[in-house]
């Protein structure tokens, strides 16, 4: 029988994973989060295509004064940075990020409060457009990942620059904290990792043999998702990047945006019968 399931490669670069699918890794990597959590952090990762599997987004457990955990759903600084980037924008850093003087805060804020560590992050699109951002820590508020090496000091920049981030793409991050990724490791998260790959391999798996029954089968050389399409774009035309595979495939193929996204494997077989 040919082959059935979906490569490797192709499993590494599905971008988008289904409400169901992510609220299956995330019980994985995140056992002991309340289903609420769950379903919250499963709707973000479908509206922004994250994957948890990717350490893009966290529940972390905050342990309460009186007893107990609360738990929370936090994106990390990469897939920030990640989502206010796309559609072609880019941004380079101008100011910081760094503390706020006394002065800067009594200038912006009209006040200076001793009890917060205020920091600034400036940064600066293409076109020349400047973009403030201010965040700040607790002075007194312990930072999750501080036995790692993290700091006051570390969560106020990574929130000075959310700040400056939703004022470049306003409305495109999603409504919940942000988080230093390099500091979000804990000691079973690798095993968890590993598991839920595995584990997800197999229930995708479950869900290829229901929309394609024995004897039908996928042709592992077509892309079945966009960044497997713009991969294979690159190489035939030789392109050197999948932002102008993209651009060529919109601007020159005149396909939408939403066919590239929804039909990929549509787009690879109309595109080889031209040839």
């Amino acid at each position: 029988m040919e082959q059935r399931a979906l490569t490797k490669r192709q499993r590494q670069q599905m971008p988008t994973l289904t409400k169901n699918q992510a609220m299956y890794l995330l019980k994985t990597v995140w056992p002991e989060a309340p289903e609420t959590e769950i379903v919250k952090a499963a709707m973000v990762c479908y509206q922004y295509g994250l994957n948890p599997l990717m350490k893009q987004i966290y529940i972390v457990g905050f342990n309460k004064k009186g007893g107990g955990k609360t738990y929370s759903t936090i994106l990390g600084i990469g897939a920030t940075r990640l989502i206010a980037q796309q559609g072609e924008v880019k941004y380079s850093y101008v100011d910081g990020p760094r503390v706020m003087t006394e002065e800067e805060q009594q200038t912006i804020f009209g006040e200076v409060e001793n009890g917060k560590l205020w920091a600034i992050t400036v940064i600066q699109d293409r076109e020349g457009n400047k973009y403030p951002g201010y965040g700040f820590w607790p002075k007194d508020e312990a930072v999750y990942g501080a036995d790692k090496g993290n700091t006051t000091r570390n969560m106020a920049f990574i929130r000075s620059e959310r700040n400056a981030l939703d004022k470049m793409a306003p409305g495109a991050l999603p409504d919940i904290d942000v988080t230093d990724d390099a500091f979000m490791e804990v000691n079973d998260m690798p095993a968890a990792l590993e598991e839920g790959k595995q584990e997800f391999n197999e229930f995708v798996q479950d869900e290829i043999d229901e929309l394609w029954p024995e004897g039908e089968a996928i042709p592992p050389h077509v892309p079945q998702t966009e960044s497997a399409l713009l991969d294979w774009v690159c190489e035939w035309r030789e392109f050197s990047s999948t932002k102008t595979a993209r651009a060529w495939l919109v601007n020159e193929c005149h396909y939408a945006p939403e066919k590239i996204a929804k039909d990929p494997a549509g787009i690879y077989t109309e595109l080889v019968e031209r040839v």
